[in-house]
């Protein structure tokens, strides 16, 4: 095997100034800036570890896991004993859920350096990724005894905290990663989120303004947005309430406009996802609602663009987030941001695909029934309900379900019929995930949706159909009583102790039965 190439003095001042660049973007919350000022010397230079190391850093920072997967490859292949290498590739391979090999290649690095923190966090978010929390615990904890200033372990213990939902200890662990880096913004969102779960509100979202500092990988750019920011004060012209994270999101943030057009806002300009705009438009007819221009750099942040901005008769004077709403509006609140939801359904839509729908017996309820993500990682599955848990909903004689995943759920249908000798019914000839429109229209046709945490639940709920949202445990999303913070029409439910879901499911049916007024046969 060789080793690195010998390089003279003038090529290597070359690499090492290309690096500094780099690593003033990536500081800059800019790692793909980075990585375009390193290519031109990686075709010069493609076997130098430094900077391949480098390259691999920026695009793991960048979301260009395969790319940063061959670059740690590449060090490993001219530097097999570099620690530090094998556990990035590691890191990369954990987000990318391969999480058993990445889990042997850290155990194995570990047990020869046990004693090097980068390593013991990289096996303890490992670990965590598997599910192993009380596991991942132990691992922070030793980081925290060996060295209690590092305010990334404590920030590390605060989310093992939480998996394990001990939600008051996470924020006091968040608190104390704060007071030693109050700086930082993934500590400063993380406790955003740490203060919503923990019901607080008012703190809560003036924190999570966090997300939109520009070091987070994931904070929104908008390219031609000259106007000013909006703070609270009277208008002269229209509001743009701009868009900011995913589908589910967008819909849920959009319950706001409501409010804000209760607060004495009129004059409202709204972006939002592309398929999402003739519901809004047809909810909120007030609103000059518009598809929003959105790319993504690096595989992580949005960036959003405002030409379309110019090509409007009357064009905003001031722009807000439309996750910042409430924070701008006033955080406590006595009812949702939404009771009725914001959403309309097309009536020529409802006509096309009601013939979808399965029938239903004199006295049956119609449920949608959504149990699983688009996105099912190691780290993700723990809060999912397994498909064991849904028997009462399938096998209750008053109810009819009916397929809303927008994935392939054969397999699972097929299980659920092993399982109980029922399923849900599918719906076929519709695109759940590209024909909103249509799917949004087959929703008004259900008595109830019955979902798991996502964009399903969210459209369902900004429809104004009764939804019920299954949680893992307690979640960010303030609930007032029992309903969700934007939509009145959503109800969350989760275990009251981990992973107690046959209690969820017979909550969920008295809950179906209670909200559309059905009595189940005797």
């Amino acid at each position: 095997m060789t080793g690195p190439p010998t390089l003279d003095d003038r090529a290597q001042q070359e690499i090492d100034r290309a690096i500094a660049a780099a690593n003033a973007f990536a500081a800059d919350g800019r790692p793909s800036d980075g990585l375009d000022a390193l290519f031109p010397l990686i075709d010069r230079y493609p076997e130098h570890p430094a900077l391949l190391f480098a390259v691999g850093r920026l695009a793991q920072g960048a979301g260009l896991l395969e790319q940063a997967e061959a670059a740690y490859r590449g060090v490993l292949r001219l530097l097999p004993s570099s620690v530090e290498a094998a556990t990035n590739l590691a890191n990369v391979m954990v987000a990318r859920d391969e999480v058993a090999p990445a889990l042997a290649i850290l155990q194995r690095i570990h047990d020869l350096a046990p004693t090097v923190a980068p390593v013991t966090a990289s096996l303890a978010a490992a670990r965590l990724a598997e599910g192993d929390a009380e596991e991942a615990l132990r691992l922070y904890e030793r980081l925290i005894d060996r060295d209690p200033s590092d305010a990334r372990h404590h920030a590390n213990r605060a989310e093992a905290l939480a998996r394990l939902d001990r939600h008051a200890d996470s924020l006091a662990a968040l608190d104390r990663a704060a007071t030693l880096a109050p700086d930082d913004p993934d500590i400063g969102f993380n406790r955003s989120i740490a203060l919503l779960t923990s019901g607080r509100v008012e703190e809560g979202f003036a924190a999570y303004e966090t997300r939109l500092t520009p070091a987070l990988a994931t904070a929104p750019h908008r390219e031609g947005l000259t106007l000013p920011r909006w703070a609270g004060a009277p208008l002269t012209g229209p509001l743009l309430v701009v868009a900011e994270q995913g589908l589910g999101d967008e819909i849920r943030f959009a319950a706001g406009l409501t409010a804000l057009r209760e607060a004495g806002v009129e004059d409202i300009v709204v972006e939002i996802e592309p398929r999402l705009v003739t519901l809004l438009a047809r909810g909120l007819p007030w609103a000059t609602v518009r598809p929003h221009d959105r790319r993504t750099e690096g595989g992580r942040r949005p960036v959003f663009r405002y030409r379309w901005l110019d090509r409007l008769p009357h064009p905003p004077v001031a722009w807000i987030e439309a996750g910042s709403l409430p924070l701008r509006l006033g955080a406590a609140r006595t009812r949702p941001m939404a009771p009725l939801g914001v959403l309309a359904a097309d009536p020529g839509q409802i006509t096309r695909v009601e013939p979808l729908l399965p029938p239903a017996a004199p006295g049956q309820l119609r449920i949608g029934l959504v149990w699983s993500s688009g996105v099912t990682t190691h780290a993700r599955r723990p809060f999912y309900p397994p498909l064991e848990a849904f028997g009462p909903l399938l096998t209750a004689r008053d109810i009819v379900t009916v397929d809303l995943q927008y994935t392939d759920s054969h397999t699972d249908r097929a299980r659920f019929q092993e399982l109980f000798g029922a399923a849900p019914a599918p719906v076929e000839g519709l695109d759940k995930r590209g024909d909103l429109d249509g799917l949004a229209a087959l929703m008004t046709r259900l008595d109830a949706v019955v979902a798991i945490s996502g964009s399903t639940a969210a459209l369902a709920a900004a429809l104004g159909v009764p939804t019920i949202e299954l949680h893992r445990g307690e979640t960010w999303i303030p609930r007032l009583d029992d309903r969700d913070y934007w939509l009145g029409s959503l109800r969350p439910i989760a275990p009251d102790s981990p992973g107690d879901w046959p209690a969820v499911m017979h909550r969920c049916l008295d809950t179906l039965r209670r909200i559309t007024r059905h009595q189940p046969p005797a």
